[in-house]
């Protein structure tokens, strides 16, 4: 599903809401995936375009449990990179105190 949404789109879709959604390209619009406990059937609402910022708004009203689920994820997402992020740095750091990346004047 994601792979079908990346053919039909400029940019990434890196949001973690991607998982319960399917874009309609034909429509130009969003479908939810998520199933009804009650009824056991998809959601299938319709949302205009690919905002995920409108698919969160979806999933927060109707869904709350999958948008906290998601939300958890992308803020364990965010911290992964920070730490990622944290590690490069001290490693460039170390590396230009060693004057690895001085040139050589001698």
């Amino acid at each position: 599903m994601a792979n079908f949404v990346k053919m039909f789109s400029s940019r990434k879709c890196e949001s973690l809401v991607w998982k319960y959604f399917e874009y309609l390209a034909d429509s130009n619009k969003t479908k939810c995936l998520v199933v009804i406990e009650k009824t056991q059937k998809q959601c299938g609402n319709l949302t205009a375009g690919m905002n995920p910022t409108n698919l969160k708004s979806h999933l927060s009203t109707c869904h709350p449990v999958a948008k906290k689920i998601a939300t958890q994820t992308e803020q364990e997402k965010g911290d992964k990179r920070k730490q990622q992020d944290e590690g490069m740095l001290k490693s460039f750091t170390n590396k230009s105190l060693n004057n690895e990346f001085l040139p050589n004047c001698g």
